[in-house]
């Protein structure tokens, strides 16, 4: 019960580290800049987001919710296992980017995205500032707690995940967001280290980024439209689904089997 307790405090600072920045920030914009107009939206958008990131950042450095030494670790990190778990979270990504489609849920959070392109604060915010931020305030501040107070791991993941899409305020992108946060948050627990969530949560957003430069409109785009065949789709569909979950299960699990192995070669 007492560790119950601490989880949800926890859960609390570090959502209000993660939003009263953003709020503050982006009221003050808004409050101060006389010159508002539907044309300069995407600056003031990308401006508050990208301080209220930059303030995250530091607050969780400043105030040692996280050790950088610990966090930024790069000992731990098998970087020969990179390509087949970036295969697994790009085919994470598609997948439950088509379910959602399939469903009709449309992320609204598209036409946001829109208007911060337009903008280069907006695109630094999307590509860099804000999943970095993210990713500190999630994987590190909020799950790394979780597990140095002994949570099981699995659970420290879920809770987690579910805070990272909650804060999206978006109803229709949390199962999107709890998805993608089961993902960095097994990258986090099993790479010791918050930089391989980190790396991996840049270049997906930053893939996003390249759409929109090459595309022009991201809410426009549909899965359907671009394999013409719904037949097609679903067939890679369910391959991107099991590719996922196998490498990853299999990412959890190695790291057990191989700490049991040395166990058994100490005994002996």
């Amino acid at each position: 019960m007492n560790n119950i307790k601490h989880v949800v405090i926890d859960t609390l600072i570090v959502l209000a580290i993660f939003l009263i920045p953003q709020v503050v920030l982006s009221g003050l914009l808004f409050f101060f800049d006389n010159s508002f107009t539907f044309d300069n939206y995407g600056f003031i958008v990308g401006l508050s987001l990208t301080l209220s990131s930059l303030f995250v950042i530091l607050i969780v450095l400043l105030t040692r919710h996280i050790s950088i030494k610990k966090e930024f670790n790069t000992k731990s990190i098998r970087w020969r296992l990179a390509p087949k778990i970036l295969l697994a979270i790009f085919a994470g990504f598609f997948s439950l980017n088509v379910i959602a489609e399939f469903i009709g849920f449309q992320d609204v959070s598209f036409g946001i995205i829109n208007i911060l392109m337009k903008d280069k604060f907006g695109i630094f915010a999307v590509a860099f500032f804000g999943p970095v931020a993210e990713e500190l305030v999630f994987r590190s501040a909020l799950l790394g707690k979780m597990l140095k107070r002994g949570v099981n791991p699995i659970y420290a993941i879920l809770i987690s995940s579910f805070m990272f899409a909650v804060v999206h305020f978006n109803p229709i992108q949390i199962f999107y967001a709890f998805g993608v946060g089961v993902m960095f948050g097994v990258l986090y627990v099993k790479s010791k280290s918050v930089l391989p969530s980190c790396i991996c949560h840049v270049l997906n957003n930053t893939l996003t980024v390249i759409t929109f430069m090459i595309n022009g409109d991201l809410a426009n785009m549909t899965y359907k439209e671009i394999f013409g065949s719904c037949g097609i789709l679903i067939l890679i569909t369910i391959i991107a689904i099991y590719l996922c979950v196998k490498i990853f299960l299999w990412y959890y699990r190695q790291n057990r089997e191989e700490s049991e192995n040395l166990q058994i070669n100490n005994d002996i």
